[in-house]
């Protein structure tokens, strides 16, 4: 589970600035995803939680124990203006080599929240992101990865500006994008991403074919 923690999740879901922290965006994001974690009942389900702006923070390694991963919601707070711009597309691909699933052919899906567009720290700050340097991952990059790690994206556009490629990558890895404009609709969208990846099937099948020299 990918959070949006760039400084604008901290203002209403209309986008104005506010001191009132159940007004904020993040606070709706923080029930709406200890809803979805709280409805992961299988046991062999597993969950990791990262917070993203400028800096990729893992808060938790995927595991069982979502309740332990629910509780790290908290630790989640608001960044200092040098740390709150959004490198979605980056943390979108270092999120792909850090899923697990749920043992061999276990589905591995990441769960996105944005509240807008991909803001890379150099090309706005003017100054060489302190992990990646000066070149930001592409939106091209970040599917390549997902492809080659067998991970979907489902993509969860939670503000009035909407990435332009999030839906691209959402497609080409067999995810899903949502919009949500408030607080119930985020709810819903979470339970719809649950219920699509829980209804889901792994099917194994051997080809009958006799040995031969080439078999497809």
């Amino acid at each position: 589970l990918l959070i949006d923690n760039s400084g604008s999740m901290y203002d209403t879901m209309a986008g104005r600035p506010t001191t009132d922290a159940a007004a904020m965006r993040i606070t709706a994001a923080r029930e709406a995803v200890r809803s979805f974690l709280s409805s992961m009942t299988h046991p062999a389900d597993t969950a990791g939680l990262v917070a993203y702006n400028t800096r990729y923070a893992t808060l938790a390694e995927p595991q069982r124990d979502k309740a332990r991963v629910a509780a790290l919601l908290d630790t989640i707070a608001k960044p200092l203006p040098d740390e709150a711009y959004t490198e979605l597309y980056a943390s979108i691909g270092r999120a792909a080599t850090g899923v697990t699933g749920a043992g061999p052919g276990g589905r591995k899906a990441i769960v996105v929240l944005s509240d807008g567009e991909d803001f890379p720290y150099a090309r706005h700050s003017g100054k060489s992101h302190p992990e990646r340097g000066w070149t930001p991952l592409s939106p091209d990059e970040a599917i390549r990865r997902c492809q080659e790690e067998g991970v979907s994206v489902y993509a969860i556009s939670f503000g009035a500006e909407k990435d332009r490629n999030l839906q691209r990558i959402a497609a080409e890895t067999g995810g899903a994008i949502f919009d949500a404009g408030n607080r119930d609709e985020l709810q819903g969208v979470y339970r719809r991403i649950h219920t699509q990846v829980a209804g889901e099937y792994v099917v194994s099948y051997r080809a009958g074919m006799a040995p031969a020299e080439r078999t497809f």
